[in-house]
């Protein structure tokens, strides 16, 4: 039997790092009442194990949720371009916790009018990730 970890924490560590070194609008794990908008914050997380008999491989699934105060779209999509550009140019490093990032690709963006006030946006990115421990 083959030990199995799970990079949820190293993928989220990866991902907030890449992003505070890369782009200026500010990535939270948890939002409270004092958070100022416009922000990242990450949302639902899965991760798939692949069934690949000599390697450890799983991809995962993560989803960015993206949230702007503003009454047009113009910021949230600007805040998705940015990340999307930082995604897709530099590979996530997870070397630290002992995981390699295979690849990585956006599969879906949404934007969409928030009830209150502003725009939010979802950014899913799936990772395929392979242990190196395993």
């Amino acid at each position: 039997m083959r030990k199995k970890r799970l990079p949820l924490q190293a993928l989220q560590k990866a991902v907030r790092d890449l992003l505070t070194a890369c782009q200026t609008t500010p990535i939270h794990e948890h939002v409270d009442d004092k958070a100022k908008l416009p922000f990242i914050v990450f949302g639902e997380i899965s991760v798939s194990p692949d069934d690949a008999k000599d390697t450890a491989l799983c991809t995962a699934e993560m989803e960015l949720e993206i949230y702007s105060g503003a009454n047009s779209r113009t910021e949230v999509n600007g805040i998705l371009d940015d990340v999307a550009t930082v995604l897709t140019a530099v590979r996530l490093d997870m070397q630290a916790a002992g995981f390699a990032v295979c690849d990585q690709e956006i599969t879906e963006v949404r934007t969409n009018q928030r009830e209150i006030r502003g725009y939010s946006a979802t950014l899913r990115l799936e990772v395929q990730i392979q242990d190196m421990e395993g």
